[in-house]
């Protein structure tokens, strides 16, 4: 779970570096999902954190700790057309959606932390596919 967590702060900060730099076709409707992307993917990092504190579950949670677990690498672009940050969104958001898919094996000590997964894998099947046809 600790892959995913580290894997969904990279890919918010990805969200929004995309969000601030993207130019060309389609800005201001990948603009708006960048904003939703942004604030649902952060509130999925919230509950993901929280349910260990309510276990008592040690986290380590700094940025230097995700940075160095992390599959999915750092957006640094400066100016990023479309359609490559569709593609890096589309990219990094298969990797965590596989991730949710087969951590279910290891969660038995979160309780219901198969819901939160649950949701997750949901929002990015959906985001995943707007993303898709956005192409």
């Amino acid at each position: 779970m600790q892959k995913i967590l580290a894997n969904l702060t990279i890919y918010r900060s990805n969200i929004q570096t995309i969000h601030w730099k993207m130019r060309g076709c389609n800005f201001m409707s990948i603009h708006k999902l960048t904003d939703k992307m942004y604030l649902e993917i952060n509130e999925f990092i919230d509950r993901v954190v929280e349910k260990y504190i309510q276990k008592d579950i040690t986290i380590n949670t700094t940025l230097k700790h995700f940075m160095e677990v992390a599959t999915i690498k750092e957006e640094t672009g400066q100016d990023i057309e479309t359609k490559e940050g569709i593609k890096k969104l589309i990219q990094d958001g298969e990797v965590i959606l596989s991730q949710a898919e087969k951590a279910y094996d290891s969660i038995e000590e979160l309780g219901t932390m198969d819901l939160i997964l649950d949701d997750l894998r949901d929002y990015l099947e959906k985001t995943l596919w707007l993303l898709k046809k956005s192409m």
